[in-house]
């Protein structure tokens, strides 16, 4: 009977049941059911990135457009359905009590949020949510003995590269890749030497180059990324690229790209190139760390890092599967000083 006792009490300190609470996104404008506006999709999409690795099991969100289409954005990530809840009938003692052990995202809006926790608790700790405020999440914790409450304020970074943002060195432009710039990426993608420790196919025709051009706009339009062409100040002509890759706003982190052509090499164009981006890294795009991923057979980029501040983080052995190969892979990072 002792033993039955204490896994009985085992098991109740492991049912724990996990709300989280957020206010949706920012609205398109005042009518009384708006959409989310562009802010407003790019901070739910952020708030899917910030739930990646947690487990959801229930999600529940007011029939307001602005409050469905949060809570979509985080559901489908997770291939879940969505239980619709009116504002006045939400009970979070039934919805906990209804949820043991499970994890909850519930998305409604500033003054509805908070008077929810409070009628929880019995008091009147949580205010309303400002206006300008939509980063703010609650997490409620609850088992069969207590329930623990806790308030974050997430900031999450916002990309914007409207208008294209052109950047000038002593030498070099930093400027759009348009269509006309397909024979140069033509020339740098279907180069085997130049490509050696890049793992994608090379490229083939102007299309391939033309189809490369315009995704990478379309990407850069959908603040997914932002990619240079290197041109010298003497003739616009593209000889490399330059950019910030797989972003991680939740984290303030975005990976650093680059290729050159090997007429270019040794002249100093890709460590100027690379100041500069890093300097729109930190300075624009608020990055707290830029990381940079390489091959730790290609010794020009790893000196190249070493030259501009980046320090090794870490070397993955055979991590990575490419054309038949499993290969090493070498972090380097740079930091916000």
């Amino acid at each position: 009977m002792a033993i039955l006792t204490i896994m009985q009490q085992l098991s109740a300190q492991n049912n724990e049941t996990t709300v989280f609470l957020i206010r949706h996104a920012e609205k398109a404008d005042n009518s009384s059911n708006p959409e989310l506006s562009q802010a407003g999709i790019e901070r739910a999409l952020n708030w899917a990135k910030y739930f990646e690795k947690t487990p959801i099991d229930v999600f529940y969100t007011t029939m307001y457009r602005r409050t469905q289409q949060t809570c979509s954005a985080i559901a489908t990530t997770k291939q879940k359905d969505i239980i619709f809840y009116k504002p006045e009938a939400m009970d979070l003692k039934k919805i906990i009590s209804e949820n043991e052990g499970k994890t909850i995202v519930i998305v409604g809006h500033s003054n509805t949020i908070p008077n929810y926790i409070n009628k929880l608790l019995g008091e009147q700790k949580y205010s309303d949510i400002p206006e300008s405020d939509f980063g703010n999440l609650y997490v409620i914790k609850a088992n069969n003995t207590k329930i623990d409450i806790s308030f974050k304020l997430i900031q999450m970074l916002q990309f914007d590269f409207s208008p294209f943002p052109v950047l000038e060195t002593e030498n070099l432009i930093l400027r759009k890749i348009r269509l006309e710039d397909a024979a140069e990426v033509l020339d740098l993608r279907s180069n085997p030497e130049t490509m050696k420790y890049i793992p994608r196919p090379l490229a083939k025709t102007v299309e391939d180059a033309e189809k490369f051009i315009n995704e990478t706009n379309q990407a850069i339009d959908n603040k997914e990324l932002i990619n240079w062409a290197i041109a010298l100040k003497e003739d616009d002509k593209l000889i490399g690229m330059i950019g910030f890759f797989r972003m991680q706003p939740e984290n303030f982190r975005g990976e650093v790209g680059y290729i050159l052509h090997p007429n270019s090499h040794g002249k100093g164009i890709m460590k100027e190139a690379l100041i500069e981006a890093i300097k729109y890294g930190f300075e624009k795009m608020k990055l707290h760390s830029i990381e940079a991923v390489i091959d730790p057979r290609n010794i020009g980029s790893e000196k190249l890092l070493q030259k501009t501040g980046f320090l090794k983080e870490a070397h993955f052995r055979e991590n990575f599967y490419y054309d038949g190969v499993f290969q090493d892979t070498v972090i380097y990072s740079l930091l916000e000083k």
